[in-house]
């Protein structure tokens, strides 16, 4: 084989020189980087169902879902922007910076399919006086919770379940039901509590069952919440996690809307796991926090508001805005950023953009149809959680947990519009 003498560098000239001499030796003439192969998919949130053909633009390559909610393209340059649009909904799922490969995408698809029902009565039997709380832990996400006149031992209560048509026909729940004495929403006394579990509810069918209330011991939760400057604290809840089935915890058994940041909650010292939360407002922006699997005599409980991202430009009610649009925030304590801009009417496309970065410009979806609109106002904000820490972790296919502690912010809202 020929070998050819590379010659010593003297200059910066000659160090140019060998690079390019070392880059042509090192491949075929005329080679470049191949780039990324990303194969993803796009689900429904609720369903886990593929969402089938679906404009899809991957680091600028135009392409779209299958009948199996999948897609892929080849020799993209990472990091990358990826674009999920839904023209049904006029709504697009942006994703900047991303580096994964194999993107799992989670939109909300209409379910046209009837929704499912039954019928749940409770017959409750035992001891126990004071304000009612029923619960029903389930794995389908159905809405059981009602308060008030409710889980007296010697009265029954029937309530109509309902969850996605697309769903499973039949789950397996439990019914929990607590008796206390209140001040206002704050439980000040457990007077009983009771839980049926192993109940079996199918669609179209009627189930009936008993819960036996009987008296519990208790304890005491305390602790304090700290908000930012700014921030008044509007509620604090204390609640539990109804059986082993339930995707979602119960509704809580005290709702204190004080602004007080200390507190001390009555709570049943039960075999449960128990989640303590706090919220804070300031005009329109949100901040809330949950500690989960927390003691039922947990003290020191220190609830700590996120930061939330403060919008710089475009200025409030800005107009004649051309494209492109540029957006910069300060950047939320904790989650990614969710970028939210909304027509304030309906027609144009709305958009999520999650960005690693405290600016973005307004994605122009031209190459799929949808130009920047002109003469159009939107609303826009900025969103974070700490469930979500990265675009990446965004694109893991994984609904957001609430049996676990996070903390999310929203920011407040602006107004812009769009030249003519």
């Amino acid at each position: 084989m020929l070998q050819t003498a590379l010659p010593r560098p003297t200059s910066y000239a000659h160090f140019a020189l060998l690079a390019l001499l070392v880059a042509c030796s090192s491949g075929p003439s005329g080679s470049t980087p191949t780039g990324l192969t990303v194969s993803g998919k796009v689900l429904d949130t609720n369903t886990g169902q593929p969402a089938a053909f679906l404009p899809v633009m991957v680091g600028g390559k135009v392409t779209s879902t299958d009948a199996a909610g999948s897609f892929s393209a080849t020799s993209v340059v990472s990091p990358y922007e990826l674009v999920i649009l839904q023209p049904a909904q006029k709504y697009a799922q942006v994703y900047e910076g991303v580096t994964r490969t194999d993107p799992i995408v989670l939109v909300y698809v209409p379910d046209t399919t009837p929704v499912r029902k039954a019928t749940l009565t409770v017959n409750f039997t035992g001891t126990g006086t004071g304000t009612g709380l029923m619960d029903v832990g389930n794995p389908v996400r159905t809405n059981g919770g009602v308060s008030g006149s409710v889980a007296t031992p010697g009265s029954s209560y029937t309530t109509t379940l309902q969850w996605n048509g697309s769903g499973p026909s039949s789950f397996e729940g439990s019914v929990c039901a607590i008796l206390s004495q209140n001040t206002g929403q704050v439980a000040t006394a457990i007077t009983s509590y009771g839980q049926r579990d192993q109940v079996y509810v199918h669609d179209g069918q009627p189930t009936t069952t008993t819960v036996v209330m009987s008296p519990v011991p208790t304890k005491t939760i305390s602790g304090t919440v700290n908000a930012p400057p700014g921030y008044s604290v509007n509620a604090k809840t204390l609640g539990y996690v109804c059986g082993s089935t339930s995707s979602y915890p119960s509704y809580p058994f005290t709702f204190d809307m004080g602004a007080e940041t200390s507190f001390s909650y009555v709570t049943p010292a039960i075999p449960t796991t128990f989640y303590v939360g706090a919220s804070a407002k300031k005009g329109d922006s949100y901040l809330s926090t949950q500690q989960f699997d927390v003691a039922p005599d947990a003290s020191g409980i220190n609830l700590i508001l996120p930061v939330p991202a403060e919008l710089n430009a475009p200025a409030s009610n800005a107009v004649g805005l051309t494209s492109p649009v540029h957006f910069t925030w300060s950047p939320p304590s904790t989650g990614v950023n969710q970028v939210y801009i909304n027509p304030t009417t309906p027609g144009p496309l709305g958009f999520t953009v999650y960005s690693p970065n405290a600016s973005l410009t307004l994605p122009d979806l031209g190459a799929l149809g949808y130009a920047a609109p002109k003469g159009t106002t939107y609303k826009w904000s900025v969103g974070a959680d700490s469930r979500v820490p990265n675009v990446n972790a965004a694109l893991s296919g994984v609904p957001l947990n609430y049996l676990t502690t996070y903390a999310s912010s929203a920011s407040a809202s602006r107004q812009f519009t769009t030249a003519p």
